[in-house]
């Protein structure tokens, strides 16, 4: 795949540097770098043109050294890497564990939330901050992914086959879907028996 043969610089995702999007911006823009060939390569040097235009980050972008530029437009590894150390900081990376830690299933503000999308936003942050070994954000090993998931479930959801036999995060999340409205209802059981 080639930019502006195959894929659009449109079609990639702005960002205006906000850390409570960075997530959802890193695993985007991860997926067109995991398309291989050059593409790696080339999104580095054009992901920094899909900053929101007058955002702090594009600001922040302008002021920075050429060496730190060309390192940055070198491979889209890079370009976040150094997004995550030098803009989002170590703070940035404490919140997100502390929030990786206490997620939980239909907490504030994610009252209506189906045991799928908990699943999605569990993975998705655990793999970020790197609850378990990971390489290019993909566990080397999907079983203690689905480990690390299963802690974090309702109780009565944990001894659930369907679950508990998941040999991968997505199969995890295919599994949630299948049988959501059983795990919708024991979790609702739960809270309303005395």
């Amino acid at each position: 795949p080639y930019l502006d043969m195959e894929i659009n610089r449109d079609d990639l995702p702005s960002w205006d540097g906000d850390g409570d999007t960075a997530v959802e911006y890193f695993l985007e823009v991860r997926e067109y770098g995991s398309m291989g060939d050059w593409l790696p390569f080339q999104l580095g040097g054009v992901l920094w043109r899909r900053f929101v235009p007058g955002s702090p980050i594009a600001a922040w972008y302008r002021t920075l050294s050429d060496a730190d530029k060309e390192y940055m437009r070198s491979h889209y590894k890079n370009f976040l890497g150094f997004i995550r150390e030098n803009w989002l900081g170590q703070e940035w990376e404490h919140r997100q564990e502390l929030k990786y830690s206490r997620m939980a299933f239909r907490q504030e503000g994610y009252s209506q939330e189906s045991p799928f999308n908990f699943i999605h936003r569990k993975l998705s942050l655990g793999r970020m901050i790197g609850a378990v070994p990971t390489k290019n954000m993909y566990p080397i090993n999907p079983r203690a992914e689905v480990a690390e998931i299963l802690r974090s479930l309702p109780i009565a959801w944990q001894l659930m086959p369907t679950l508990i036999h998941a040999a991968s995060g997505s199969d995890l999340m295919v599994a949630a879907r299948q049988i959501s409205e059983q795990l919708v209802y024991t979790y609702e059981s739960r809270l309303t028996s005395p």
